[in-house]
């Protein structure tokens, strides 16, 4: 099974086939699937905020190889069918910005 896209899940919303997103943003589906909104991030080794990005304090910058504790604005509910396909992770090359979004105007 590939990614879930935004006609997947809103699909799965719409027929309550087991896809749940309470305090769900709209502008959050994107064609690619559902971007989270950032409550908390915090370096997992140091517990420091990361720096938010120069161009857009709404983004942080992450550093590669360290690991961060992140909790969303949003609570998911995903049965089994869906787990393994819902939840990729990315690679974030040194010092970019990584289009993590806290949500901010």
């Amino acid at each position: 099974m590939s990614v879930l896209s935004n006609i997947d899940i809103v699909n799965a919303m719409n027929e309550d086939e087991g896809i749940i997103i309470m305090n769900m943003r709209d502008k959050s589906i994107t064609g690619l699937g559902y971007d989270l909104t950032i409550g908390f991030i915090r370096d997992a080794d140091t517990g420091e905020e990361p720096e938010t990005c120069a161009d857009d304090s709404n983004r942080y910058t992450l550093i590669s190889g360290h690991r961060y504790l992140v909790i969303s604005k949003e609570f998911v509910y995903i049965i089994w069918v869906y787990g393994d396909t819902a939840f990729t992770g990315f690679l974030c090359p040194e010092g970019d910005c990584c289009g993590i979004d806290d949500g901010g105007p």
